[in-house]
């Protein structure tokens, strides 16, 4: 493998430099940036994390296309480099558009081809994964990069910053601690992002820790200033927040964005000057008409509400166009309860390219709240006479009396800009529940448990909201099931009961305890266990709960462990349970059948029969019961009763193959000879289910052979013969068939294999009997 050399890097740096130059040196800020990562660069050729770190810079620029192309021509240059191919790979993960995802997965990996054991490759694989959805794949590589160098900084950030964007703040905040305290040159920048995070928390206290030592690390970094700012003026110290502003735009003087946050909070503490004063900072960094914005400094002197109105009429002229305006002055006819002109500027303000999520949602708020003055209005319009006549109604309309609303309303109008707020990435919960709600009652599943769940990371208390998705999910589990998915089935059962674990938690009862022991059962694995302590909560909560003890009385009955499948416990322990089941309710046939199936276990097959014939009297239509029943009395030779309970078995459930295959079965051996013709039509519709079942072909074969059926016979006990070759039944009736189409040296041979397969029985002698015969005419012919 080639290293790239001191030298090499350089150039690129170089190269680097001359592109910056072609595009201007207008930004000062960032030619110095420039100068000093080409400085640092030259004197560490090996240190990604300066590499990372200029490709962040340009993302932040809007300037990522340059090392993008520095990076391809090195890849060029040096193609058996891998970390030409790493920082390129970064690179296009900087850019983040689907195209770029592409090309950096394949950089990363080649990288990873080059060197195997490459921590920042591996880590920014993990990111790249994060990027396209696979949360499990990108932890995983995370932590295999850790395994690698456990001093590798970036993949603790990477998993800060996952747990951070779910809300898992605790998680976050070891990730960022465990990083800090690796003494990484960017230690400074982790302290902003752990400050970012606390103010997400609403913890302005440790929001303004964080950013302080932020600040002792990284003396020039502009939004540190502008982030503590924004932290004093939410506690009310607006001097401190001004002052901090000042600081800030000492090293990043034209951030006019950060000016028009703080006009908001202000705006939010109801300091309406300091508001429209940072709406003016913010006009000045974007170089607005400095006659426009000195007018508007005087105007504020005289005034909060002429500043007000000046920048009104701003609004409606020259910055028409200004997003930031139109968004501020919607805030603030909101707060007036003027709620047509902040519609009006809201309105607008939506319309623009760089409209963020909360416009869309106070649009939606305020279309939602005149929804219900729109319906009155309309109904006030309407004035009945007296109803003279049944089948007409005289109506008179006074729109004269009617005040006009200047904006009208869908009647969806709310609902389509709260999505429009979700779709740019707003975290207020509410709206995200109506959102979800919205997509709920369209019937969009899918959006609907995308919202709903980006809802319950932020708030993981709506109960509501639990309950649904567990339905959701249980209902797929049982959609996957029928379909075969096992996979997607046990996720989504594992998501079921998730979200009705938080039901439990936030609201328990005992038939949610109940339900989520059902959950429980249905999961299997290492979750079926717990079924038994949902159980336990769901009678403490109500100690006459039947169904409770019937569901843990069978659960102990059925569960077994480790690879010899040996039964946990002991029947006796569930006899306590299904007899306390049956005593609380006489009539739960299924607490009979289970404990019927307990004495089984307990070799009492009497009491067993009596409790299953108790399930019959409490349920004529038990399937169980019947089935067991079925087998009790086969087994004692009462051969009719046996029948009957699988007839009722067959009307109770005509769809499942064993219950047929045994019903035909036991009619071909007892029933009469009228009961043929209902075997076979069973047996047609049971073959279907079981196409390699040796018995059934077999039956059902035979019952053709009744109907001198004998070629499609022959095609189902050959069959038979295919899946089961020492199947004497088969055999014989095969032999039978064959004879009956002239084939008679086949009839022989399989007649003579029955011989062999059950020499001491009565269809060998039968089967000799007609081997002698055939053995006398072929003799006779000759």
């Amino acid at each position: 493998m080639r290293k790239i050399s001191v030298f090499q890097i350089a150039n690129l740096m170089l190269l680097l430099f001359f592109v910056i130059s072609a595009f201007g040196q207008s930004d000062a800020k960032l030619k110095e940036a420039t100068d000093y990562y080409l400085k640092k660069i030259r004197s560490q050729p090996d240190n990604l994390a300066l590499h990372r770190d200029l490709v962040d810079t340009y993302k932040e620029k809007g300037m990522i296309n340059i090392p993008i192309d520095i990076y391809n021509r090195a890849v060029a240059n040096n193609p058996d480099n891998p970390i030409v191919y790493y920082v390129l790979g970064y690179a296009y993960l900087a850019q983040g558009d689907k195209g770029s995802l592409d090309l950096a997965e394949k950089n990363l990996k080649k990288a990873l081809e080059l060197k195997p054991n490459f921590p920042d490759a591996i880590s920014a694989i993990g990111d790249y994964y994060l990027m396209i959805g696979n949360e499990e794949m990108a932890m995983e590589k995370w932590r295999e990069a850790r395994r690698y160098n456990e001093k590798f900084e970036p993949a603790y950030i990477s998993m800060a910053r996952y747990y951070r964007s779910k809300r898992q703040y605790d998680k976050a905040l070891i990730e960022y601690e465990d990083a800090i305290a690796l003494k990484s040159p960017l230690i400074g920048k982790r302290y902003l992002e752990l400050g970012e995070m606390f103010m997400e928390m609403g913890n302005l206290d440790k929001a303004e820790e964080m950013l302080i030592k932020a600040k002792n690390y990284e003396p020039k970094i502009g939004i540190i200033y502008y982030k503590l700012g924004q932290i004093y003026a939410k506690k009310g110290n607006k001097d401190q927040a001004i002052r901090f502003y000042r600081d800030g735009r000492k090293y990043d003087p034209n951030n006019a964005q950060v000016a028009y946050d703080l006009a908001m909070i202000f705006l939010e503490k109801n300091e309406t000057k300091y508001a429209l004063l940072s709406i003016e900072r913010g006009l000045t960094a974007e170089n607005i008409d400095q006659q426009l914005t000195k007018e508007l400094l005087s105007r504020i002197d005289k005034g909060v509400a002429q500043g007000i109105e000046y920048l009104t009429q701003l609004a409606d002229t020259s910055l028409s166009n200004n997003f930031n305006v139109q968004y501020f002055l919607g805030k603030v006819y909101l707060k007036q309860k003027n709620e047509d002109l902040a519609l009006k500027y809201f309105k607008r303000a939506s319309s623009m390219p760089n409209a963020n999520a909360d416009v869309f949602y106070q649009l939606g708020l305020l279309y939602e709240k005149k929804q219900p003055k729109l319906a009155k209005t309309e109904q006030e319009k309407i004035i009945q006479k007296p109803e003279s006549h049944k089948e007409s109604i005289n109506v008179i309309r006074q729109p004269d009396e009617v005040k006009i609303e200047p904006i009208q309303p869908k009647s969806d109008e709310a609902q389509d800009q709260y999505r429009k707020a979700v779709e740019l990435g707003s975290e207020e919960v509410n709206l995200l529940f109506k959102v979800a709600q919205g997509y709920l009652d369209e019937g969009n599943e899918d959006k609907f448990i995308e919202v709903a769940q980006k809802a319950l990371t932020i708030d993981n208390n709506n109960i509501d909201a639990h309950k649904k998705l567990a339905e959701i999910f249980q209902k797929r589990a049982l959609n996957y099931k029928k379909e075969g998915k096992s996979d997607e089935e046990e996720k989504a059962i594992n998501e079921a009961i998730k979200h009705y674990e938080q039901v439990v938690l936030l609201e328990p009862t005992a038939q949610r305890w109940y339900n989520l022991g059902l959950l429980y059962e249905y999961a299997g694995k290492s979750k079926a266990i717990k079924a038994v302590t949902a159980y336990d909560q769901a009678i403490q909560l109500k100690p006459d709960f039947a169904l409770a003890y019937y569901r843990r009385g069978n659960f102990r009955l059925t569960y077994k462990v480790g690879s010899a499948k040996v039964l946990m416990y002991k029947p006796e322990v569930a006899v306590e349970d299904l007899k306390k089941a049956i005593e609380y309710d006489p009539n739960l046939a299924d607490a009979y059948v289970s404990l019927g199936l307990a004495y089984n276990q307990m070799d009492m097959p009497e009491q067993a029969t009596a409790e299953f014939e108790k399930a019959i009297k409490a349920d004529p239509n038990n399937l169980r019961a019947h089935i067991y029943l079925a087998q009790d009395y086969a087994q004692a030779g009462d051969n009719q009763k046996a029948l009957f309970h699988l007839s009722k078995a067959v009307e109770l459930d005509n769809s499942n193959p064993q219950i047929l295959k045994s019903y035909a079965g036991m009619l071909l051996k007892y029933g009469s000879e009228d009961d043929v013709d209902k075997a076979r039509d069973i047996l047609a519709k049971a073959v279907q289910m079981l196409p390699d079942d040796a018995e059934v072909n077999m039956n059902y074969g035979y019952t053709l052979y009744l109907a001198s059926r004998f070629n499609e016979a022959i095609k189902y006990l050959k069959k038979a013969l295919e899946i089961q070759p020492n199947y004497a039944e088969a055999n014989y009736n095969i032999g039978l068939a064959y004879s009956r189409i002239g084939e008679y040296k086949l009839a022989r041979q399989h007649w003579e294999k029955v011989i062999e397969l059950a020499p001491d029985t009565p269809m060998a002698t039968k089967a000799a009997d007609f081997v002698d015969k055939i053995k006398k005419s072929d003799s006779g012919k000759r």
